[in-house]
């Protein structure tokens, strides 16, 4: 997610100064909304989900329900 903020800050930047490369940078942004989107989307569903822990440790193994 870090890498797709990163990446829309960038894209931002370079399409105010890019003439001949505009729509690549338009896409590059549009990338980077997405990924970001989609890791935030992963990140709200992991909190819901619960994250599984037995005997106070992170289990890492998901729990039949």
């Amino acid at each position: 997610m870090l890498f797709s903020l990163i990446f829309r800050g960038i894209a931002f930047e370079f399409r105010f100064q890019a003439s001949r490369f505009r729509r690549l940078w338009d896409f590059a942004f549009a990338g980077g909304s997405v990924l970001a989107a989609v890791c935030q989307g992963l990140i709200l569903g992991g909190f819901i989900a619960g994250v599984p822990v037995e005997n106070g440790v992170f289990s890492a193994v998901l729990s039949d329900s």
